[in-house]
């Protein structure tokens, strides 16, 4: 995830994400909001080039 330029906070949500983890899971994980978790994704959905977890998920299995 490094050369997509992701924040550190990006790059934890995303792993989060790839590991199944609902968006209210990872708020509740990180103590912060799920709005923050869904400002967060999108942001690393916008570096990342993917539109939803479906992308980002087959991205990262193709790896």
């Amino acid at each position: 995830m490094e050369p997509y330029g992701l924040t550190e906070r990006e790059r934890e949500i995303v792993a989060m994400i790839i590991d199944g983890q609902t968006l209210g899971g990872i708020a509740e994980e990180l103590f912060i909001t799920e709005r923050t978790v869904k400002f967060h994704s999108k942001n690393a959905y916008d570096k990342l080039g993917v539109h939803n977890k479906k992308e980002l998920m087959q991205m990262f299995s193709e790896r």
